[in-house]
């Protein structure tokens, strides 16, 4: 007999948190890539409304896990940065990630 039981939904696996970063959206977008490519990660980019504001997932592989996805927004002195990542990171840990991410921008 199959198993029909629905999939269980773990609602707290994400974390999101804030940043703001200097530059503007496109410009803080070139910057994680850069800064995810040096890292052996690979950066995809994704424009949002024009270049106004823009998304970044930075992968494993080119198809590989998704390790974090920024949404950068325009703010009033550069970019409001919403980092989404998985709550249990071991190497690097979330914390580094961000940090290595977000670098200088």
């Amino acid at each position: 007999m199959p198993n029909t039981r629905p999939a269980e939904v773990v609602d707290n696996i994400y974390v999101r948190s804030t940043h703001h970063l200097a530059q503007t959206p496109e410009a803080a977008a070139a910057c994680i890539s850069k800064n995810a490519t040096q890292a052996g990660y690979f950066p995809s980019l994704q424009p949002l409304y024009g270049t106004s504001a823009m998304s970044v997932s930075v992968r494993t592989f080119q198809v590989g896990d998704t390790l974090a996805t920024f949404n950068l927004l325009p703010s009033a002195t550069g970019t409001r940065a919403t980092a989404t990542t998985m709550r249990e990171r071991k190497e690097p840990t979330r914390a580094e990630l961000l940090e290595n991410m977000i670098r200088s921008c």
